[in-house]
């Protein structure tokens, strides 16, 4: 059975991010408002064999012109027994209102991924859609949650999978605040959350150790999370792990979170607790449907202002499968902001507002001569979404997804977290960088083994607008126990913006 590992939570990331984290900012700050859909539907498709698959889907649309909304997705599979299925890619769609409180929407998204055993072929997937919404709250011509219902068609080109369904859906318009990339590093008066309104994200390692069934190893995971502060003790986020060791190359999981943390006065220290409720699957585990919740409590440390290392502990939970853990985890994480520092009202000023540099990229990746477990090495092709931070002028930290749609490996995905350096932009428009990658990689035959991948890459970058870039990359990524070491060539284009810190 084919398995795969994803680390399309890097879409989820966007999926339900804050879209509705607006800023209140002043005109002369430069700051803009881009409106934003964060859409969640639910459907049931069905497989070859008369088989019915429970698909949990979510996107983060940005409007980039009038009525026209694009931005990544992703979709995962929920219910039945393809416990693993994840499929991540690009949705553009059209807006049409048709009358004060209900809307019509057409979109298309296409994709890369698979898992679960699911008869996907190469990997790509096309979802053409019509979804009539009615706004259940929110003024009539500003932000507002929205419901109603949807038709669809999932086809997988080559592979085996076409269904035609209805669904749910369910979608919350926001603002994206954001200014121009020439304002980086620059001071600011905008008090309020920029970007998708996320406060810190963690990397992190974790160990599960399978209960109850002997003949479960144990997986080691490697994984990233962003949280959102909803009171000083409370948060949401969400996360993303995948298999990078152990005996579950292919494992992944994507989940939304809600904690508590509480620091200890006079202490650099906090202890907090936390739920997470999601999906799992992939490798061998035996999740079933794919549902999945786990627990956990923690210790965190500050070793500066902006970064902490925390230990957590708990149990991890398929409802549907026979998949019971117990799982210790490690984290170093880096506060995006602080909002226990925004001003009261507006007027005031944090002295500590400033404009750091971000990036979202779509880019297009050919790993040649990719090692398989069975037969001979064969290329392959993938959509993947970048997204790059700024630390300092020139160097950033970065976190990507990769699924493949072409090469006879529809079921592999690969995720990576990193750093890179930027030189300074030389004859007006180009420069060049640097990226060392790690993270987890699996599924669609291709030899990681265990899962674990290192990718260093050189880039050629050009500016085409105040915002717009493009990426030309040079690689190799490389399976620390499996056979998996090829070149990689990718071409990427992307949107720069500047977000507020505190």
């Amino acid at each position: 059975m084919t398995q795969k590992i994803s680390f399309w939570g890097l879409g989820v990331w966007c999926l339900l991010g804050i879209a509705g984290a607006q800023a209140q900012t002043r005109p002369s700050d430069g700051a803009r408002a881009l409106p934003v859909s964060t859409r969640l539907g639910f459907e049931t498709i069905t497989l070859p064999g008369d088989e019915a698959m429970g698909l949990l889907g979510g996107s983060y649309l940005m409007e980039f012109a009038p009525g026209w909304l694009g931005g990544p997705a992703v979709y995962g599979g929920a219910t039945g027994h393809r416990g693993g299925f994840f499929v991540g890619g690009a949705e553009l769609a059209y807006r049409l209102p048709l009358a004060s409180r209900v809307r019509l929407e057409v979109g298309l998204f296409a994709g890369g991924g698979g898992g679960g055993g699911a008869p996907v072929g190469g990997g790509l997937m096309l979802r053409p859609h019509l979804d009539l919404l009615w706004r259940l709250s929110g003024p009539a011509d500003g932000p507002g949650v929205w419901a109603g219902l949807s038709a669809s068609s999932v086809r997988f080109p080559n592979g085996e999978i076409r269904s035609n369904q209805a669904g749910l859906v369910m979608a919350v318009d926001g603002d994206f605040i954001y200014t121009l990339p020439s304002a980086v590093g620059k001071s600011s008066s905008i008090w309020g959350r920029g970007g998708m309104g996320f406060d810190r994200i963690s990397i992190s390692g974790a160990v599960g150790e399978p209960r109850g069934d002997g003949r479960q190893q144990r997986i080691g995971l490697a994984g990233f999370r962003l949280d959102h502060w909803l009171h000083p003790n409370v948060y949401w986020g969400m996360e993303a792990a995948g298999a990078a060791g152990g005996g579950a190359g292919g494992y992944a999981e994507i989940l939304a979170n809600l904690g508590f943390e509480q620091p200890i006065k006079g202490t650099p220290l906090a202890v907090g607790a936390r739920t997470a409720l999601g999906l799992g699957g992939g490798g061998a585990v035996p999740t079933d449907g794919g549902l999945l919740a786990k627990a956990g409590i923690s210790i965190s440390l500050h070793l500066s202002r902006d970064f902490f290392v925390s230990l957590e502990g708990g149990t991890v939970n398929a409802p549907q499968g026979a998949f019971r853990a117990r799982y210790a985890q490690a984290s170093i994480g880096w506060d995006l902001d602080h909002p226990s520092n925004a001003p009261a009202a507006l007027g005031r000023l944090s002295p500590r507002s400033w404009i750091e540099g971000m990036e979202w990229n779509l880019a297009l990746e050919h790993v040649d001569g990719a090692a398989r477990k069975t037969g001979p090495d064969k290329s392959m092709q993938s959509v993947g979404l970048v997204l790059r931070r700024s630390l300092t002028e020139l160097l950033y930290l970065t976190g990507q997804a990769h699924s493949a749609f072409n090469g006879d490996a529809g079921a592999y995905s690969v995720g990576l977290v990193g750093a890179g350096v930027q030189s300074p932009v030389f004859a007006g428009r180009w420069s060049v960088g640097a990226e060392l990658l790690a993270g987890a990689a699996g599924g669609g035959g291709v030899d990681t083994e265990g899962g674990a991948v290192v990718q260093p890459m050189l880039r050629l970058n050009l500016d085409l607008g105040p915002q717009s870039r493009a990426h030309l990359g040079v690689g190799r990524i490389r399976a620390l126990k499996g056979g998996l070491d090829s070149p990689v060539f990718e071409l990427a284009w992307g949107l720069a913006f500047g977000v507020p810190a505190r």
